[in-house]
């Protein structure tokens, strides 16, 4: 599996979300979706992670060979914000279980532990994008 992680390059832009700037590596392949934040040791405190889905679903995420607990938010197709969960753990290598929203959804936001607590984050709160 790191094998599958080695050499990925996401793809980088900027999202707003309220009045903070934050830097998102974005997962829009099967692989990139597929390898997340595997392996990686942590995040920025100004990035996170974007997965965009080619259609809404309730779109399930794991955790799996992560080294850090997430916040995981799931935001519609007008990037509406619809579920999240706080604090994600870590799975660990044989390890399959998964976090699953409670509404449809286009986007997954991934973040450190603790982002959506700090910036106050509700649902149907809208995230832009740039």
């Amino acid at each position: 599996m790191q094998l599958l992680a080695r050499n990925i390059g996401f793809k980088k832009r900027k999202m707003r979300i309220g009045k903070r700037s934050m830097k998102v590596l974005i997962a829009d392949t099967p692989r990139k979706m597929t390898v997340g934040l595997m392996f990686m040791e942590k995040l920025a405190i100004d990035e996170c992670m974007l997965f965009e889905f080619p259609r809404d679903g309730q779109h399930p995420i794991w955790t799996r060979n992560m080294r850090f607990p997430i916040d995981i938010v799931w935001c519609d197709s007008d990037g509406r914000i619809v579920d999240f969960v706080l604090s994600a753990p870590p799975a660990g290598r044989f390890e399959f279980f998964g976090f699953r929203p409670m509404a449809r959804s286009r986007y997954v936001l991934e973040f450190n532990s603790g982002f959506v607590k700090k910036n106050k984050m509700k649902k149907e709160e809208k995230i832009i994008f740039k």
